[in-house]
């Protein structure tokens, strides 16, 4: 007795006659661009025996998460006619509903000795919300759909997910080539950094690797990749297939290589063109290295913000042992030859032969050139107090605000540290103990060197008109 038992979920079109069958072992080439925001764009060709004539051909193979709207063909060698979307999925519900009105089985087990056989039937209906009816004989019952087997695949349900496409040919070559181009859910990229900061916090050295997601159920062979950093609008809504990856079992593995990829600008997008071929299995995740060990200067902060308030009110609390983030400062100069990609940023410090890790940050995507800023934690070695030393209302909407900020640095190096301020309204600094510069419409900073052991002051007045 041959019984028919499901596996993955894959989707077909219901074949027509004779159909030109194009597998996977038939295809010439196959490239993949792939973006960060679960998207990829899947150009496969391969090569089809045909002679003149209307013909069907069907292309196995494709993602099951594909757009079918974006389906482009090129057939030089003959014309489209048809392109069919509408493909059914090898499934038990496909199988209930096709099977409508033929023979299944529902499993049965002898209590005497154990044994599990199949007593054959008629199914007589079947939806996603109730069980099946089958008649057995004079009976007619309702098990569950894990009870029925199915002796044989109706026609026009395929093991592997198809594309079908009517067409005219129109040449006697007896070997065409025909491409299809689609774009599909299930394909991403994220980057991922790991900095080693020196001892003496002035430089880093920096390497980079993506980490490239195939999260649908179909296999990519062979292919040519490239990755498309940057933010793609794309209109229709994600079906979060990261999501349905943690639910699975995922397979990861390492394609580190020496080459380094080829870069390109396209249309203010930088593409990273990786050198060989690449194999993407279902369910995979597959880490490829960017760039190795590229040494870049930083420049160590000590950082606060906002660490009183400007607006014009009669209360004010005193703030006190207030520790400020480490941030490191650098430019994208020599680390590539374009953007670099956003990305997650872990970074590493060794003293004594040991390495430790010192905090992570989300790194920005940067053009060249550009600066960016690692903000790895907060120091314990430097802190401040800060207090309001007068309020002064001068008339109906003019306010006059006095500070006091004590800065404090324990280490044994001197350190840099940056006071940064917001201030509301219209506004302007009177008398102070350091020069301030004016990063924005609304933002003052400070720069305040500190010497090893030492503790500086800074004091400050502003003027504000409220509108």
């Amino acid at each position: 007795m041959k019984f028919v038992f499901l596996g993955l979920l894959l989707g077909a079109l219901p074949a027509l006659a004779d159909p030109l069958i194009l597998p996977e072992s038939e295809r010439d080439s196959l490239h993949l661009a792939v973006y960060e925001q679960d998207r990829g764009l899947v150009e496969d060709s391969r090569w089809v025996d045909a002679s003149k004539g209307e013909k069907t051909i069907e292309f196995e193979s494709v993602s099951n998460f594909i757009i079918p709207e974006s389906v482009q063909v090129d057939f030089k060698e003959g014309s489209v006619l048809e392109q069919n979307y509408k493909y059914d999925v090898l499934s038990r519900e496909a199988l209930l509903r096709y099977l409508t009105g033929e023979t299944v089985g529902v499993l049965r087990t002898n209590p005497r000795t154990g044994e599990v056989f199949a007593e054959k039937g008629i199914l007589l209906a079947s939806s996603e919300r109730y069980h099946p009816l089958v008649k057995i004989k004079d009976r007619i019952e309702s098990p569950s759909s894990d009870k029925i087997v199915f002796y044989d695949i109706p026609k026009g349900l395929k093991e592997k997910p198809t594309l079908s496409f009517k067409t005219e040919i129109q040449t006697s070559a007896l070997r065409v080539p025909f491409k299809i181009t689609y774009l599909t859910q299930g394909l991403s990229f994220d980057t991922n950094y790991v900095g080693q900061l020196a001892k003496d916090d002035k430089s880093l050295i920096l390497s980079g690797d993506v980490s490239l997601y195939n999260n649908t159920d179909t296999p990519f062979k062979k292919a040519k990749v490239s990755l498309v950093s940057g933010r793609v609008h794309f209109s229709s809504p994600s079906l979060n297939s990261r999501m349905v990856m943690r639910e699975m079992d995922v397979k990861e593995s390492r394609g580190f290589e020496s080459r380094a990829p080829v870069l390109e600008k396209m249309s203010d997008y930088t593409v990273y063109h990786l050198q060989g071929e690449q194999t993407l299995l279902p369910m995979e995740k597959k880490q490829i290295s960017l760039f190795k060990n590229k040494e870049i200067p930083v420049q160590k902060v000590y950082r606060y913000e906002n660490l009183v308030s400007t607006y014009p009110q009669t209360t004010f609390r005193q703030k006190e042992n207030q520790n400020p983030e480490m941030v490191l400062l650098f430019k994208n100069e020599k680390i590539g030859q374009a953007t670099l990609p956003k990305g997650k940023l872990r970074l590493y410090q060794k003293k004594k032969g040991t390495s430790l890790f010192i905090g992570e940050d989300t790194l920005q995507a940067l053009a060249l050139g550009q600066e960016g800023k690692i903000n790895f934690g907060t120091s314990v070695d430097v802190y401040a107090e800060a207090k309001r030393t007068s309020f002064q209302q001068i008339g109906k909407n003019f306010y006059e605000l006095s500070f006091e900020i004590t800065l404090h640095n324990t280490k044994e190096s001197s350190v840099q540290v940056e006071v940064r301020q917001f201030i509301p309204y219209s506004w302007k600094i009177g008398a102070e103990s350091l020069t301030s510069k004016k990063v924005d419409a609304n933002t003052v900073e400070w720069e305040v060197p500190l010497l090893k052991k030492e503790t500086k002051t800074l004091t400050f007045k502003i003027e504000i008109q409220k509108k």
